[in-house]
């Protein structure tokens, strides 16, 4: 049996690849990026219930996650963390989740997940940063790596969404006044 354990059918799975913890150095300049804890709660989450149960798995220890679950809780959700498992254990526990699953578009551990498992949608996100700004515009423009499902299912199920980063976020506010 692969599953340790298997998701709820209302809880919502959060995927938090942590490509930054595994490769603290190496991880930017590869142009992988993922959304910090604030914009995970306010941004990825904004039009979620609050009080709805989202289950953060990762493969990393708690206190890798344990900002992303202090800011879920802080804004209304349900949280909890569910780490320590296998490779395998946690692609189980993704393709059993039946309502929603979240992740970085980046991991192809999750888009597997979410366009072959059970969820009702997968929402892939990705950022757009200084670091991952050019390395996205490629692979967003004419690359061949582009979403455009043809099957009914996987249009209906499948959701790309694009965030920025607090520092992108602030260059372009500065590029903004610079031309008022």
């Amino acid at each position: 049996r692969c599953c340790k354990l298997r998701a709820s059918a209302e809880e919502i799975v959060l995927h938090m690849r942590l490509f930054l913890t595994e490769m603290p150095r190496r991880g930017r300049l590869l142009g992988f990026e993922e959304l910090s804890p604030m914009k995970v709660a306010n941004e990825l989450f904004h039009n979620t219930n609050r009080g709805e149960n989202i289950t953060i798995l990762s493969r990393f220890s708690d206190h890798n996650v344990k900002p992303y679950k202090d800011a879920l809780d802080a804004v209304g959700f349900q949280t909890r963390v569910l780490s320590g498992q296998e490779g395998v254990e946690d692609f189980c526990y993704l393709m059993s989740a039946k309502k929603e699953i979240v992740g970085t578009e980046q991991s192809s551990f999750f888009k597997f997940a979410a366009v072959l498992g059970n969820a009702t949608k997968g929402r892939l996100y990705f950022v757009e940063s200084p670091d991952t700004k050019e390395k996205l515009l490629s692979r967003f423009r004419g690359s061949g790596f582009d979403y455009q499902w043809k099957h009914p299912l996987l249009k209906r199920k499948i959701v790309i969404e694009k965030y920025k980063s607090e520092v992108q976020d602030i260059l372009d506010a500065i590029a903004i006044n610079a031309t008022v």
